[in-house]
Parts: C-alpha cells; structure tokens; sequence
C-alpha cells in the first residue's frame, strides 16, 4: 500500500495529550504497512515525532499520535526518498495506549530501564513532584522485531525534559 504523503521529523519527543477537536479519521491496523511522504494532517490531532534509532543501516522513527478517543504510538522505518528529496517512512507496528488519566502524558526522551542500557524508551507517566515522574506503564523499542515491547514500569525511570 502506497499513499503520497508527508510528516517532516522533529525532535519532539514529549505528547501531551488532552481532548480539543474531534477527528475524522482512526489510527487502525488497516495503516500497517502504509508507505507515506505527509499523513493526513486529520488522522491526528496531536502529534510528536522522533528518530528512534538505527539498524544495520535502516533509520527508525516514531510517532504519538493524539486522538478524541484514544492515542497510539507508531513505529516507523525510513524507506527512501522521493523526487522532491522527501522522507518517504512505512509503518511497522502501531500500539494503542490506555486512556490517560488527569496530569498523564507520553514522553519518550529522558527515560531510561535502569538494567538494560541503551534502549528506546516510552512511558505513561504522571508528575508527583516538581522534577520527579511516576512511571505508570512502559514500553521499549525492539528495533529487530520492528515493534514496541511492553517492560516492567518499576525498572524504568523518566526525568522532566524541560521546567514545567
């Protein structure tokens, strides 16, 4: 499945994800596989992007996508360029999240499995003091199996990006 679209990476890698619009397209399995060069900018009302990684020459991207109902993270692999010099990514796997509850969010950068070093981290977390994160569920990024795998909460630890 091929489709014309395009999403520019940035290094966003925060979502904070709180109901504003409604939106008129899902995130849903029928996206596996899906090669694009722009989403459509109605399938998520908020979004974060971030490179995630590399392996044996394949670049890795991630989105959270924000929606009305529910919000999920995908996986993503770069697979070329088009004639307009265009990142042209496919998605690899798609993982929907739990609802969040009031003060929760996404957050991908600034956390770590305090066993296993070097992985790529999310994490449902909510603030319980100024610089400190609870982290509620986790999940780490297997680049060889191209999905996200769901890790134990307590080994993972998440710091604040940035000042609230």
């Amino acid at each position: 499945m091929k489709l014309s679209l395009n999403i520019t990476m940035v290094g966003l890698a925060i979502a904070f994800l709180t109901a504003s619009r409604s939106i008129s397209e899902e995130v849903t399995p029928s996206l596996l596989g899906l090669e694009y060069v722009r989403l459509p900018p109605t399938l998520c009302r908020g979004i974060s992007a971030s490179l995630i990684g590399k392996l044996q020459n394949e670049q890795y991207g991630s989105l959270i996508c924000e929606q009305e109902s529910s919000s999920y993270i995908l996986i993503q692999k770069l697979i070329g360029y088009s004639s307009t010099e265009e990142s042209i990514w496919k998605i690899l796997s798609i993982t929907k999240l739990p609802k969040l509850h009031q003060q929760e969010f996404v957050i991908q950068l600034g956390c770590h499995h305090l066993e296993i070093k070097k992985l790529t981290i999310f994490a449902i977390v909510r603030p319980i003091k100024p610089d400190d994160l609870l982290v509620i569920k986790a999940w780490r990024v297997n680049l060889i199996r191209e999905k996200l795998e769901e890790v134990n909460a307590q080994k993972v630890v998440c710091y604040t990006p940035s000042p609230w």
